[in-house]
């Protein structure tokens, strides 16, 4: 079974049963930090926007 980046869509590995044709998704190392920062600034900006 493949596994891909839901973000991204590369290819993150394979997991058993490995002769299966099926696919599965995960989020990928190099995505999974953008993701949070990007979710860091979204909640800094809602807290000044709460501020007000």
């Amino acid at each position: 079974m493949l596994i891909f980046c839901a973000w991204c869509g590369k290819v993150v590995g394979e997991k058993p049963p490995l002769d299966n044709d099926d696919i599965t998704w995960t989020i990928c190392t190099d995505c999974k930090v953008e993701v949070k920062s990007e979710i860091m600034v979204m909640s800094e900006e809602e807290a000044r926007v709460l501020k007000q």
